[in-house]
């Protein structure tokens, strides 16, 4: 059921955001991942409108803290592919409004061009270049190697194979066979660098102008290490999508590493239920891991999966 209301608290702190009264609000639909924050495109008495971002839960609240950190960062830069900030508002430690520009009129249902899918690139190459601008303090920013326990998921894959199996993609004997060739690229895959990472790219996260310019939204996982990781996390939603590996290729050994380590992780998390009931997460990790596995068997010189074949989607 969507939400339909703004509490009092909530109503005052976009209005002293935005130096104007409120005279109605609409709900964003959005069929969510990981978070629950309530979206809205908040219209003002002067005929002007916002997207408001509410986080109602601590850990939402949390999220949107390190998302109003990276727009401050960037604000003076005045960047292309950012949204502009209107300010930010801690509530407690359990609740948060978010005010930025309205994107909404923007187009965020469209056909992945080559020109597109070109252009979403160049801007993670920017967004890469970011950690060396030096009138951004990126000092409090994770490291992407941090995670490598968490991005690490194999060992525990082959101790306990059941929901792997359980999806379909493969028999027991594929398993056996090539289990090892994962692990072993798994623990090759590098993770350090000297790059941004916004580490949640996907077509949800991003819209386009009318002159096919890209934005992306939801800073809040934003990460330092191997830029390289922003790009194939995406590419496997991008095929789902009907987009193309051209843009891509050539595709390398350390590319296969990287795409080991993603499929593992999705592998791992494909077979839970869904966080949430609007959740389309597990839905989307199954269809990453379907070309992620299928792509780093191939650049591994592994078996594809017996039971699931995207080489015609990939083209490969």
């Amino acid at each position: 059921m969507k939400d339909t209301h703004l509490t009092e608290t909530e109503i005052t702190a976009l209005e002293n955001l935005a130096g104007k009264k409120i005279s109605t609000w609409r709900d964003l639909s959005r069929q969510g991942g990981y978070t629950t924050a309530v979206r809205k495109v908040v219209a003002f008495e002067d005929g002007s409108t916002y997207f408001a971002k509410i986080a109602r839960e601590e850990h939402v609240a949390g999220w949107m803290a390190i998302e109003a950190l990276v727009y401050r960062q960037v604000e003076p830069l005045d960047l292309p592919y950012i949204a502009d900030f209107v300010g930010y508002a801690d509530l407690g430690p359990s609740a948060a409004c978010l005010l930025l520009q309205d994107l909404s009129g923007l187009h965020w249902q469209y056909d992945w061009t080559w020109k597109r899918q070109k252009s979403i690139l160049k801007m993670l190459d920017r967004v890469a270049a970011l950690l060396k601008e030096e009138r951004c303090d990126w000092s409090w920013v994770g490291h992407l190697s941090d995670l490598h326990n968490e991005l690490c998921n194999w060992q525990d894959i082959i101790d306990s194979p059941e929901g792997f199996l359980g999806l379909g993609l493969c028999s027991y004997d594929w398993w056996k066979k090539n289990r090892d060739g994962l692990l072993k690229a798994e623990g090759e895959a590098v993770l350090s660098g000297d790059d941004l990472l916004h580490f949640d790219v996907r077509s949800d996260n991003i819209c386009f102008d009318d002159d096919d310019r890209p934005i992306i939204v939801d800073w809040n996982w934003i990460l330092k290490g191997n830029g390289r990781m922003d790009e194939l996390a995406w590419l496997p939603s991008l095929i789902m999508e009907g987009g193309t590996l051209d843009c891509f290729l050539p595709l390398s050994a350390a590319d296969g590493h990287l795409l080991a380590m993603l499929a593992g992780f999705w592998a791992a998390r494909a077979p839970l239920p869904d966080i949430h009931p609007s959740s389309t997460l597990r839905s989307l990790q199954l269809n990453c891991l379907k070309v992620s596995l299928s792509l780093a068997c191939g650049l591994l010189g592994l078996e594809h999966p017996d039971l699931y074949d995207c080489r015609r989607d990939l083209e490969i």
